[in-house]
């Protein structure tokens, strides 16, 4: 497995407590940390969350929205079943994505990252 930040890693690692002594931080996730910055479908999201929250770590998973569905209000497709069919366009409607403002999300992304790392200050 390969990790940007980490570069590569053995398989029989993930999960385990790891001291990484070349950067000095200690991994201690027992599931893979997840964060969704582009939004979803809630059902799919709220399965991810149960499945977290069954390993004891509901606090490793996080959804945000882009600023156009940032509002519940904005979702109305939550609870529509996805019909048979549907173009990638279609589809992106249903889970809240506007390709137009597809792009990395700093403010979400970075304090999660300093605070999955440790990394404070």
């Amino acid at each position: 497995m390969f990790c940007p930040i980490l570069g590569r890693i053995d398989k029989r690692l993930i999960g385990r407590a790891v001291k990484i002594r070349s950067i000095g931080i200690r991994l201690r996730w027992r599931v893979t940390p997840l964060l969704f910055t582009e939004g979803g479908r809630a059902n799919q999201y709220a399965k991810i969350q149960r499945a977290y929250a069954l390993e004891n770590a509901p606090d490793q998973v996080q959804l945000h929205h882009c600023e156009q569905y940032e509002d519940p209000a904005s979702r109305k497709l939550d609870d529509v079943p996805l019909p048979e069919g549907l173009t990638y366009e279609e589809y992106f409607e249903y889970a809240y994505v506007n390709v137009s403002e597809h792009r990395f999300r700093h403010w979400h992304a970075v304090p999660w990252l300093r605070n999955l790392f440790r990394m404070d200050g």
